[in-house]
């Protein structure tokens, strides 16, 4: 039988990193994307405006989330340049 290959801390620290990156992502772009939806359908209830609160709200929670992930992707590039600490004994 081949030998199991162990998984080294480095390995380690780039998976819960991609963990972090999916779950920090995913939660930035579907936050703002319902809460636009939200204050845009009960804006156009109340001025009977339909459907141009909505529009209007999303557009710029799309504008908000894009510059949000461009930060966030800068930070999390340079984690991963930096890669896991090392113990030093």
């Amino acid at each position: 039988m081949p030998e199991e290959q162990k998984k080294s801390p480095s390995d380690r620290y780039y998976y819960i990193l991609a963990f972090r990156i999916a779950g920090d992502l995913a939660i930035t772009i579907v936050i703002p994307a319902l809460i636009a939806a939200y204050v845009g359908v009960k804006i156009d209830e109340r001025l009977d405006s339909s459907p141009w609160a909505l529009v209007i709200a999303l557009v710029i929670a799309f504008l908000l989330t894009a510059y949000i992930v461009v930060k966030k992707a800068r930070y999390y590039q340079k984690l991963y340049e930096h890669g896991p600490k090392q113990k030093q004994k």
